[in-house]
């Protein structure tokens, strides 16, 4: 992925992100029952989330967990992870290659669209061509390792391209222009592009789709859910899909609600949400001891796998002594100690403490905290002792706690920092990667034993060796180039599992190494079920994959 195409993101504090991810349009603003009915104890079911919407149009979908669901009710991808990070058919039943240049997709027999017309590999294509098109403009996703789309876009107009052949209505190929890890290919592109109807679309000019009121009000859909009416900042409410191919939902209302995340607790207690997804649901720290408490819910702990990223601009700060003099000084395993007990912990660069007994946790290297150390580091260093911005997302309060320990950590050693907040959307849209910020932390998911798509685009798409670097790109973490990391990563989408665990070892010790960004912790997202909802998980990945069986307690 190209570096100003990035955002997986979100998640809780953030996301989410994640992935892999793609950011909320603005900052949250609490629910109240005049911006949209809250229905308790009906056959209705609330899910409270803390991040606005930003779209409900996957054609301009960036990747963030809030619209991918959102809008997943009513499109569904080729495949979705379920809480083990493994891949489920969603309209897909195999994704299949020999050489990673060439993916076999088979679509389910059953599969169907509202309407009775069957989803076909035409729909595929598609909505691939139209992701590309021009005249859409989507700069979050790139499908540059496809055939005919090597800059990213598809011909003006284009009906078909070489990278995208059809075999017959229920099996296609995808023909890559370079070696594309089957992993990194579930975990993006058969993940994130929801499909759409082109037997309901193909009348519409590109130009016009971007905006098309069409998808506030569609009137065919493939998923569990038609979308009824929605105000993107605080609410989106659903009808079941009685023609759903896998069943017609039970609860035949779903809304969607929007809160500040001070007054998610409240609500929850009221019996006014249902649900809060870990992935974009967001407690304060006080709340967070008090839910066990309850007595109406369920709550879930996902696995510790949300980073809170923090990107050095290397541009601005190009002395990795300095940059590790700067991590060094902040004592994170306090930090996570005084403000996420239950559910947090320090780590380094990429990969969490989830995914260390895959990758073999005993091979990384570790920044500790070391304030002696730190200033031996930083008296070798270039720095001046000018104020530094570190930019962090207003609705993430538990980091803003952080953040400040950390300031006055940072200040022991004589290093200045000013911290700024803003909405996340302008965070990561206009920040990230730009001179006004020295330092910015945002919270990121990368999909679990997958960090090539991600890492590509935060960390290394500039000056890359291969033929498709855009050297005009900067990324999060500035300019920031090194050509070991480079041919590592790029080693991973050849690899067979084994090799691949030891690049990604080397990868993770380059970054701790360089210190480009560093981990300020990890989170395991807290997710809620009321006890009045049956079969539903609050997990991170898959918490909706089943969303059609859920049903109410008599």
């Amino acid at each position: 992925m190209k570096a100003n195409k990035i955002l997986s993101i979100l998640a809780s504090a953030a996301l989410l992100v994640g992935c892999g991810t793609s950011a909320p349009s603005a900052s949250a603003t609490t629910t109240t029952a005049s911006e949209a009915p809250v229905a308790t104890n009906s056959d209705a079911v609330n899910i409270g989330i803390t991040f606005p919407l930003a779209t409900v149009n996957p054609l301009t979908m960036s990747w963030n967990f809030p619209d991918l669901y959102a809008t997943g009710f009513e499109f569904l991808p080729l495949i979705s992870l379920d809480e083990n990070f493994q891949p489920t058919p969603m309209l897909a039943e195999s994704i299949t290659t020999t050489d990673n240049m060439t993916y076999d997709i088979k679509l389910l027999d059953d599969a169907t669209w509202s309407d009775g017309t069957p989803v076909t590999t035409d729909d595929v294509i598609w909505t691939l061509l139209k992701f590309t098109s021009p005249a859409v403009g989507n700069t979050y996703f790139d499908f540059s390792m496809i055939k005919g789309l090597e800059e990213g876009m598809s011909p003006e107009g284009a009906t078909e391209i070489e990278g995208l052949k059809k075999i017959d209505d229920k099996n296609m190929q995808i023909l890559m222009n370079r070696p594309y890890a089957l992993n990194t290919f579930l975990n993006n592109i058969a993940t994130w592009v929801l499909i759409l109807p082109s037997h309901a679309l193909k009348d519409i000019p590109d130009n016009e789709l971007v905006g098309n009121d069409w998808f506030n009000h569609p009137t065919v859909v493939s998923g569990p859910y038609i979308l009824q009416d929605t105000d993107l900042a605080h609410y989106a409410t659903y009808s079941a899909n009685e023609s759903y191919f896998r069943g017609a939902p039970k609860i035949k209302t779903l809304n969607i609600q929007v809160y500040d995340s001070s007054a998610l607790l409240s609500a929850v207690q009221a019996g006014e949400v249902d649900f809060t997804p870990a992935s974009i649901a967001s407690f304060p720290y006080q709340d967070e001891q008090t839910l066990p408490t309850l007595e109406n819910i369920n709550v879930n702990y996902a696995s510790k796998i949300t980073n809170q990223m923090s990107f050095f601009n290397t541009h601005n700060l190009p002395d990795k002594n300095f940059r590790r003099a700067f991590v060094e000084a902040i004592d994170r395993e306090t930090i996570v100690s005084s403000l996420l007990p239950n559910n947090g912990e320090a780590g380094d660069a990429w990969i969490p403490k989830a995914d260390v007994n895959f990758y073999n946790a005993e091979k990384m290297e570790t920044i500790p905290y070391d304030v002696e150390d730190a200033k031996k580091l930083l008296a070798e260093s270039d720095y001046d002792g000018r104020t530094l911005s570190w930019y962090i997302s207003s609705s993430d309060n538990v980091l803003s706690n952080a953040v400040q320990i950390a300031q006055q950590n940072l200040a022991e050693v004589g290093i200045n920092v000013e911290i700024k907040t803003v909405d996340f959307a302008t965070l990561v849209g206009e920040i990230a990667g730009s001179d006004n910020a020295d330092i910015v932390t945002v919270q990121y998911t990368i999909t679990p034993l997958d960090y090539y798509g991600d890492v590509y685009s935060l960390a290394d798409m500039v000056k890359g060796t291969d033929e498709f670097a855009d050297t005009s790109m900067r990324t999060w973490t500035g300019d920031w180039f090194n050509e070991e990391f480079d041919k590592v990563m790029s080693a991973t989408q050849t690899a067979n599992s084994d090799e691949m665990k030891a690049l990604m070892i080397q990868m993770q010790n380059i970054t701790v190494e360089e210190v480009p960004m560093f981990s300020f912790y990890f989170i395991g997202n807290t997710g809620v079920v009321s006890k009045r909802l049956k079969n539903a998980n609050s997990t991170f990945f898959g918490a909706f994959n089943n969303v059609q069986d859920w049903e109410l307690s008599e």
